[in-house]
């Protein structure tokens, strides 16, 4: 990892994290910048990370196409964490996947116990796979026009997962990012 291909990342999960919080989207022309820009840097003077930045770039995905399909995370959050693959790669993706999914599995039990609906929610859940698994038809667990306040903004959870698994890399583990 470059310098310049973590500032690309990083400027552009904050963005896509402050549209996600204003508009409740990531815009395909940010994701879609911020990927070329990286292609372009990754590859450009060298081809042979191209195999690289792609396999990165599946593998997210693969992996969370199943979320996306059971509409419990978005286009725009799969999207970005595949630019997170195309940058980490597949190895070392799992750090960031897990860091941003305990945070953001941890914001939302905080909320649900402030709204005080954890029970609630939990109900929701179990009764949306007892429906999945007995009536064998996949509906989407998340409705936007049904929303009631308890959907988040993930990008900010991919965003903050970057950067704990950038510190981790860092100074837990002492290892140099490119001259970092």
């Amino acid at each position: 990892m470059q310098p310049v291909e973590l500032a690309i990342l990083s400027v552009t999960l904050l963005a896509a994290s402050f549209t996600d919080i204003t508009k409740r989207r990531v815009p395909n022309i940010l994701v879609g910048t911020g990927f070329l820009s990286l292609f372009f840097v990754r590859t450009v003077f060298n081809i042979e990370a191209l195999g690289d930045f792609m396999l990165g770039s599946i593998y997210p995905l693969a992996l969370l196409s199943l979320l996306f399909i059971f509409g419990m995370m978005g286009a725009g959050d799969i999207k970005l964490y595949a630019l997170c693959g195309a940058v980490t790669g597949v190895s070392e993706f799992k750090f960031l996947l897990f860091f941003s999914l305990i945070l953001g599995a941890s914001f939302a039990l905080i909320k649900m116990v402030y709204k005080k609906n954890l029970v609630i929610r939990m109900q929701y859940l179990a009764a949306y796979f007892t429906g999945l698994f007995q009536t064998r038809t996949i509906t989407p667990y998340y409705v936007k026009e049904e929303d009631d306040g308890n959907a988040i903004s993930f990008a900010v959870f991919i965003f903050l997962g970057f950067m704990l698994y950038l510190y981790w890399r860092c100074f837990v583990n002492e290892i140099n990012i490119g001259g970092l």
